[in-house]
């Protein structure tokens, strides 16, 4: 796999995590998310469901890895009310 492909497959994994938080689909209720087969083919038709299979939501996520070390507020919200959601691109450099 190429850096690219790589980080298209990072970018994906990120947007899978804020929309499952996003639509209240935990690792209890990870077979709620829709099929990814239209996006990625019949090899990889159940990549977003065995993610959060897998890990859970960004919301759980971040419970059980940062919880009490990082405060929950700010940044560190996903971005429910007003637009959408603004993270850094993964795999992206940025030349000023």
């Amino acid at each position: 796999m190429q850096l690219p492909e790589f980080s298209d497959l990072l970018r994906w994994i990120m947007f899978i995590l804020y929309y499952s938080a996003e639509n209240g689909i935990t690792q209890a209720s990870f077979f709620k998310m829709p099929s990814t087969v239209s996006l990625f083919g019949e090899v990889l038709s159940g990549m977003a469901q065995n993610l959060i299979k897998a890990v859970g939501n960004y919301d759980e996520m971040f419970a059980r890895n940062l919880k009490g070390i990082v405060e929950r507020e700010g940044r560190n919200l996903l971005n429910l009310e007003n637009g959408p959601q603004l993270h850094a691109n993964i795999g992206v450099d940025i030349i000023y």
